[in-house]
């Protein structure tokens, strides 16, 4: 018996088009300046590969970048983040949508990644406060 599981299409480079929010959500994570002024005027892309054992690639061109961060859905993982110490999470997907928690020191950080298409909509929260809710757009590139 064969079983298949329907994921995301998150394979390929995506390049954020819209932001709101950004500044709220850099400010819940304590992110410092001049750090926090050059993110929020970024436009930075997001490439997702997929790896032998179910494992997924994700690198990013953002200033913030851990460089590539490797997951597999399910599975707790972690990684350096520059200037904020270590993430740890885990990442789990729903048919077309991907759902996040992540913990950098004492923050919590839940999300997700909508994949429609060649749309990509994703939402992040520090400590479930409404005022760092986070939404970016992105297309496929």
């Amino acid at each position: 018996e064969i079983f298949y599981r329907r994921e995301a299409d998150i394979e390929g480079t995506w390049k954020n088009v819209s932001v709101s929010g950004v500044e709220g959500y850099l400010s819940a994570l304590g992110v410092p300046e001049p750090m926090k002024s050059t993110l929020v005027n970024e436009k930075d892309t997001s490439t997702f590969k997929r790896l032998p054992g179910g494992l997924i690639s994700m690198t990013s061109t953002s200033k913030m970048s851990a460089g590539e961060v490797v997951f597999k859905y399910g599975e707790q993982f972690s990684f350096e983040q520059p200037g904020m110490g270590t993430m740890s999470g885990v990442i789990s997907c729903n048919k077309e949508t991907l759902i996040m928690a992540m913990k950098v020191g004492s923050k919590t950080i839940s999300g997700t990644m909508k994949v429609t298409g060649d749309f990509m909509v994703s939402e992040f929260e520090v400590d479930n406060m409404p005022c760092s809710r986070v939404k970016y757009i992105a297309v496929r590139a």
